[in-house]
């Protein structure tokens, strides 16, 4: 019953935290190294987005020709 109170409790707590570190926080973000591994992340994301869309796309392709070839093969069974 209390859950969403103390989770609201918390998340509010860290965004004012957040907010009174934000120069520090600016610091650590402004980093080379810190930079780097948020692109690649970026880019990993980016590929991952990617092969799943394709592999989607493949798999959409291939029910609709499932469904093509059933009702291609019901409709000549009703012609006979």
């Amino acid at each position: 019953m209390a859950l969403p109170f103390i989770a609201g409790l918390v998340v509010g707590s860290v965004a004012v935290l957040a907010f009174t570190k934000r120069d520090s926080i600016k610091e650590i973000l402004n980093k080379d190294e810190i930079k780097n591994t948020i692109d690649k992340g970026k880019n990993l994301s980016k590929k991952a987005y990617g092969v799943i869309s394709n592999g989607i796309d493949e798999i959409k392709n291939k029910v609709e020709s499932v469904v093509d070839n059933k009702t291609t093969k019901k409709s000549t069974e009703d012609e006979q």
